[in-house]
């Protein structure tokens, strides 16, 4: 509780300190003595200075800018033609009075109607003689800018009225240097607030004749006025005086002013500044003094941890902002303006510099959390729009597509806007029609393919696999509908693949059930036949010999098991070495010629000219050939021929093929021969485990060979191919 109450305590004293500093760099002016002076009369003196001259000291003269009048030739041709040319004029003024005086003539008002035509005719001669006169011409346009000089001349005046009686504290005493005429109005005896002194050593004061604006009045209208430069007698019009002597604000006339009063404010607004920055130093040393850390500073939110990067950075840009606006609005308040809406004006300065310092701090903390600030980068909606973005352009065609009916859309509805506005024409209307239905038939028929395609997908994920969804064009839509048939038929074959591997795996335990159970219930029962004391030795020999068979054939068995499941999981280890294959296929046949011939089979070896060597394990494909031959002797039909062939093939491979006829019919898959447990006797009266193809295709596997069976009838071929070596 005391650490929560020294944490308020400190959050408090950091924000006016940083409130306090913000204000004094905004307005270090303030801490000036002369500031109450600056804001009040010292910032107008340098216009009065400038206005006084030509409103005061030495204001032009009606006769002086008469005189500088002069009337150019340029503006006696623009005067004519002012309103067209002569016939023009003519005929506008004759059209003016024609019906006019027709309707005189028609009401029998015969005093109108000679009125009329005498102002017609007056006018009409009037427009004769300004093409026919100059002088005539030049009187027109010299009253002109006659009126134009008394309308000058008449806001000098009001600005004059207007300036004397803004400044009626300042007195002066000044001395034109050329003419030596004085100037003088107050007291400059008085005492002074502010005095300015006007001499030829240090600085004089210039005074034009006309004011800053004269140029624009002069220039407002049809005629060039070069009354500011000379006029046509050579006389320069704007002279320029240099005045000396002495100007000053009389303190008792100041007082008297209603500029008192706003001075007295910003004299005291800057003691209220200072006393203001006063706080913040205050603040800062009790700071100081408790030894405050950064962290101690501000609490952590956890209300900005659930927001993503990019809201929550334009939440520090928006606090931030309002910060930096309502602490110049409080600074403005405080120094220049009325103080009665400083306070909600300083709670706001509190609000945002609090949201912004917590905001900032949970950034901080939230980079801690992630370990650096790119990770929080990937919860931002910018990044997710960049990855939709990605995702668009993943697919070029999609996003061409997409593209151009968009484009095609928003093409219509620009034709349609111009179209409603009531303009464009034919050719928009046409654009618009041809271009907005183009884009409209073409949403229309890729959302209802895609309509499609969605709704045969569905039927894909609830197993319908009778059925392809239909392929239509090149768009990408149908890309995807070929993708989609691709996965069906993968989803089938897998489906057939899954069915094939229970009745495989039904197959497996019935046969390997089979295979165990055989011998094993020969072992059982020959072991209790041994149990009758009353056997003769011949007897207990034979069913020993039977025993021993038997054991013989289920050890067998289970280590053919236990080797082909070691393979298949890769845990077999395989000892390379360069072998000569003709030298291990010549004396693994060699070892069961006599075996073959006992089973009347004729045995035809090719084998190459030249050796044939591969990098593999000896043992391992020992063990291949010899159950390829067990095979052989096994199901082979007596008194045929068995073909065993070594050489390269086309490849660049060695081959090793072994051809002959079986004794049983092969039907069905030959694939399933490789299988564990699969027999070519269906009917399982030949001795064996079932595995040997098994194991040598995972022998030829393991060597990163290839071994196929093929079947013609009653012809039953291997062939095995591994990458020879030289």
């Amino acid at each position: 509780m005391k650490n929560q109450k020294r944490q308020k305590i400190i959050v408090a004293l950091a924000v006016w300190v940083l409130i306090v500093a913000i204000v004094a760099l905004e307005r270090p002016d303030y801490f000036y003595d002369n500031i109450a002076s600056k804001y009040t009369y010292e910032h107008v003196m340098e216009d009065y200075l400038i206005d006084v001259g030509p409103l005061v000291l030495n204001p032009p003269t009606k006769e002086a800018m008469v005189r500088s009048i002069d009337v150019s030739t340029s503006e006696i041709d623009q005067y004519r033609y002012r309103y067209g040319s002569k016939e023009e004029q003519i005929a506008d003024i004759t059209f003016q009075y024609e019906e006019a005086i027709n309707e005189a003539n028609q009401n029998g008002n015969e005093a109108r109607k000679v009125q009329l035509t005498e102002e017609r005719d007056k006018k009409l001669q009037d427009i004769k003689k300004n093409f026919e006169d100059d002088e005539h011409v030049k009187k027109k346009i010299t009253k002109e800018k006659v009126k134009v000089v008394e309308s000058y001349l008449a806001q000098i005046e009001e600005q004059r009225t207007e300036l004397i009686n803004n400044f009626p504290y300042i007195s002066y005493s000044l001395k034109d240097v050329d003419t030596g005429k004085v100037k003088q109005s107050g007291d400059v005896e008085a005492k002074a607030i502010k005095k300015y002194n006007f001499n030829q050593e240090t600085q004089m004061l210039v005074a034009s004749t006309y004011a800053r604006n004269a140029e624009w009045v002069f220039q407002d209208g049809d005629y060039t006025w070069p009354m500011l430069t000379e006029s046509k007698k050579g006389e320069a019009s704007n002279q320029t005086h240099y005045y000396k002597g002495v100007l000053l604000i009389d303190e008792n006339k100041f007082k008297a002013s209603n500029y008192y009063n706003t001075y007295r404010q910003v004299l005291m607004k800057h003691y209220v500044f200072l006393a203001f920055v006063a706080s913040g130093v205050i603040s800062l040393l009790i700071l100081l003094l408790m030894k405050a850390r950064l962290r101690e500073v501000y609490e952590r939110v956890t209300f900005f941890h659930q927001t993503k990067l990019d809201v929550h950075l334009a939440l520090i840009l928006a606090s931030g902002f309002g910060f930096m606006i309502s602490i110049s609005r409080m600074s403005n308040l405080l120094l220049l303006e009325q103080g009665s809406a400083l306070i909600p004006w300083l709670l706001i300065v509190i609000a945002t510099t609090t949201l912004l310092v917590a905001s900032v701090n949970s950034l901080i903390y939230r980079a801690e959390l992630k370990g650096n600030f790119f990770e929080l980068m990937k919860e931002s909606y910018l990044r997710q729009m960049l990855v939709a973005c990605y995702d668009i352009v993943l697919n070029r065609s999609l996003f061409l597509q997409t593209t151009l009916l968009l484009s095609c859309s928003f093409i219509g509805g620009m034709a349609a806007t111009t179209i409603l506005n009531g303009g464009g024409g034919m050719f928009i209307f046409f654009l618009c029609f041809i271009v907005g239905f183009s884009g409209f038939f073409l949403f229309l028929a890729r959302m209802g393919y895609l309509s499609r395609i969605v709704k045969d997908t569905e039927d894909l994920a609830a197993g319908k696999l009778n059925r392809p969804i239909a392929i239509k064009g090149r768009s990408v839509f149908a890309k995807h509908a070929q993708n989609l048939n691709e996965l069906r038929e993968g989803v089938r074959d897998s489906m057939n693949e899954q069915a094939k591997s229970e009745r495989l795996k039904t197959e497996l335990i019935t046969n390997v059930s089979h295979d165990l159970r055989t011998p094993l219930t020969s072992i059982i029962t020959y072991t209790e036949l041994l149990k009758n004391d009353n056997l003769t030795p011949e007897e207990r020999r034979s069913y020993v010999e039977v025993l021993d068979k038997k054991s013989e054939r289920l050890k067998i068995l289970i280590e053919d098991l236990f080797e082909v499941s070691k393979m298949a999981s890769g845990n077999m280890e395989l000892h390379k070495q360069r072998v000569d294959l003709m030298e291990l296929v010549t004396q693994v046949v060699g070892e069961h010629e006599e075996e073959l011939a006992e089973s009347n089979l004729e045995l035809r070896m090719t084998m190459p000219q030249a050796p044939i060597y591969a990098y593999v394990d000896g043992q391992k494909m020992w063990r291949l050939i010899d159950n390829l031959m067990i095979n052989v002797r096994k199901y082979a039909l007596a008194h045929t021929r068995v073909y065993v062939t070594l050489e390269e093939n086309e490849q660049g491979q060695a081959e090793l093929a072994i051809k002959n006829i079986a004794k049983y019919e092969i039907g069905g898959n030959v694939d399933e021969l490789f299988e564990r447990f699969k027999r070519a006797d269906k009917s399982r009266h030949t001795e064996g485990s079932g595995l040997g193809l098994a194991i040598a295709q995972s022998i030829v596997d393991m060597h990163g060979g290839k071994m196929n069976i093929a079947v013609d009838g009653d012809l039953f071929k291997v062939t095995v191919n591994i990458e020879k070596v030289r």
